[in-house]
């Protein structure tokens, strides 16, 4: 056995690679452990944090939906060395809201590492003495510990514990409250919804892993691409007519790139995935599917049309790229995939495609049709189909999925 400091100084001095698939002993860190659970769990040292960090001359904050003409927010800070003292209003507000992520992500380890135990948990930490009174003192913000004190400091007498002087407002120290716990009675039943009772209506269920690996279906920076090549089809299907979204290709490149780089795409691969926007789109609005389904000469048609409902017991939420009324009263669903094909036949690619998203196109049928029907439009027939921008294709489902 190690003495503290020995066992300290051993594990600064090695490091482990391997951990053997027979060690009893398992050192990790919580990051690794998510998902595991082990018999006892210890973790040391929840008075540490990860260091003091100075107040950054520029604070900013990216926008969570990445709309046209939206920027990154940022402020800069006059004075680094005082907390508030010269700080812009903006600062101050992006600062403090940085500060709660941080708090947060603090409760959300803490949350992971606590439920790893499946029969004890031992939590060990120091707690730092006043060199005048000798008191306990609170542990310091932004450590685990910080997060457990409330709890921890009922177990110690009251007389012992010292308040420090802190930057905080108030100047009484923190009480902890009994959380009120709000939860359904067991004789809880969801209201019922008068505008969807029917008949019981199942759609067929499509399990991905059972359909042939004849392609390669989106990776990441496909879906950052899909997303990107969805923001120019909104803008293609809300103006005055698809080819005056077109003009300078450049500028649509550059944006794209901007928007590609705010999902996640790295420098490397950003001008080609910009590319792929660019011709995406291009071929969109060129194309005779592309033309009629972005026309804003229908006698109706909605663009990301959103919809609530309930279907079969369930809450679904759902947007729906492109509803349009033709003049005979069909309503066509349609929804926009930027699938591309890759090394197996091209029709093939298409029938595997409406194969794939039938299940979630039958459920969007549904809904559609139940919001008609209570808005009382009457529908002659509802049609469905899958437009490829990549290829300017539509693919309409021949048999009726509602």
């Amino acid at each position: 056995l190690f003495a503290p400091t020995a066992l300290e100084a051993t594990l600064e001095s090695k490091r482990v690679d391997i951990i053997p698939a027979d060690a009893r002993v398992t050192l990790m860190t919580i990051f690794k452990s998510k998902g595991l659970e082990f018999d006892h769990v210890f973790l040391p040292a929840l008075h540490r944090d990860s260091g003091r960090k100075d107040s950054p001359a520029i604070i900013f904050e990216m926008p969570l939906d990445h709309v046209e003409g939206q920027g990154v927010l940022f402020s800069m800070n006059a004075d680094r060395r005082e907390k508030h003292a010269g700080q812009e209003p903006l600062y101050g507000l992006l600062a403090d809201r940085e500060t709660a992520r941080a708090k947060n992500e603090i409760d959300r380890l803490l949350y992971v590492a606590t439920t790893r135990a499946k029969q004890s948990l031992h939590l060990y930490a120091t707690i730092q003495r006043s060199s005048t009174s000798g008191k306990i003192m609170k542990p310091r913000a932004g450590t685990f510990l910080a997060r457990l004190w409330a709890i921890a400091e009922s177990h110690l007498p009251k007389e012992s514990i010292e308040t420090p002087d802190d930057s905080a407002n108030s100047g009484s120290p923190q009480q902890w409250r009994t959380p009120h716990v709000r939860q359904m009675t067991e004789r809880w039943v969801p209201m019922s919804h008068p505008w969807i009772q029917g008949e019981d209506e199942r759609h067929e269920s499509v399990d991905d892993e059972a359909l042939p690996v004849s392609f390669r279906w989106a990776s990441d920076d496909a879906r950052h691409i899909g997303t990107v090549v969805h923001h120019w089809l909104e803008q293609l299907a809300t103006a005055a007519s698809p080819q005056s979204v077109l003009p300078d290709v450049s500028a649509m490149q550059k944006r794209s790139a901007t928007l590609l780089r705010l999902e996640g795409i790295g420098e490397q691969g950003l001008e080609a995935a910009a590319s792929r926007v660019v011709d995406a789109v291009t071929t969109a609005a060129n194309s005779e599917a592309g033309q009629w389904i972005f026309s804003n000469r229908h006698p109706e048609c909605h663009t990301e049309l959103a919809l609530t409902g309930v279907i079969d017991g369930v809450v679904r939420r759902i947007v729906i790229d492109r509803v349009i009324r033709m003049d005979n009263g069909d309503v066509w669903l349609i929804d926009y995939k930027t699938s591309l094909h890759e090394g197996a036949d091209l029709e093939a690619f298409f029938d595997n495609e409406l194969l794939r998203y039938r299940a979630q196109m039958a459920l969007y049928g549904r809904m559609l049709k139940r919001w008609l029907n209570k808005s009382g439009q009457s529908v002659a027939r509802l049609r469905i189909g899958l437009y490829f921008p990549h290829y300017g294709l539509l693919r309409e489902y021949q048999d009726a999925l509602v």
